[in-house]
């Protein structure tokens, strides 16, 4: 038996509506770590995200066979955890995000998500000034840091940032744009 690894996306749903053990699980463990970013990006709390992202897991495969285009299922899944994300604020009675965290406040990943612990960058060669950093980008608006951290964390190309924020790529840019200019403003600051 071949494994799965090898089969493209649309194969993968294919198998899971169809019954097979083990094709979704091959989905989860490709996108786990986008899901993570995304809802981190709306929330921004991680043991939320966490919970958001296995609820809208849920929500994707009990909607499998309603996907009109099974070899977009990543796309398919970024819209589901960012409308969980979204549909979690709103039943908070708010519009904005948690507390501010860092990746690194939390040293071991809750619920088995592949979560970033941390972003290592060459030109970072203090902790704290990369604790600040990370501070920094959980301080962004939402908006710039889901770009952010989709670019610079799960170092997605901009059409697939794209695809998954249904932006254009040129939106993508003017979003990271502004996010770098934002940190560079705060990091002027603090250096």
């Amino acid at each position: 038996m071949s494994s799965l690894k090898e089969f493209p996306d649309a194969e993968l749903v294919r198998r899971a509506i169809e019954g097979e053990q083990g094709a979704f699980k091959e989905l989860m463990d490709r996108y786990v770590r986008v899901a993570g970013a995304i809802a981190f990006s709306v929330v921004g709390d991680f043991h939320t995200a966490a919970d958001i992202v296995q609820e809208a897991f849920v929500k994707a495969y009990m909607q499998l066979s309603n996907l009109r285009d099974p070899a977009r299922f990543k796309t398919y899944l970024a819209s589901a955890v960012k409308t969980t994300a979204l549909d979690h604020l709103r039943r908070r009675g708010s519009e904005k995000r948690g507390h501010p965290v860092t990746f690194t406040e939390y040293p071991q990943e809750p619920a088995n998500i592949a979560f970033p612990a941390e972003v290592q960058a060459p030109e970072i060669e203090s902790r704290e000034l990369h604790d600040k950093v990370m501070q920094l980008v959980s301080e962004l608006p939402p908006q710039y840091r889901e770009v952010f951290v989709l670019k610079h964390v799960e170092e997605l190309s901009y059409q697939e940032i794209a695809e998954i924020l249904s932006l254009t790529p040129s939106a993508v840019e003017a979003r990271l744009f502004r996010a770098r200019k934002i940190l560079r403003k705060h990091l002027d600051k603090i250096l």
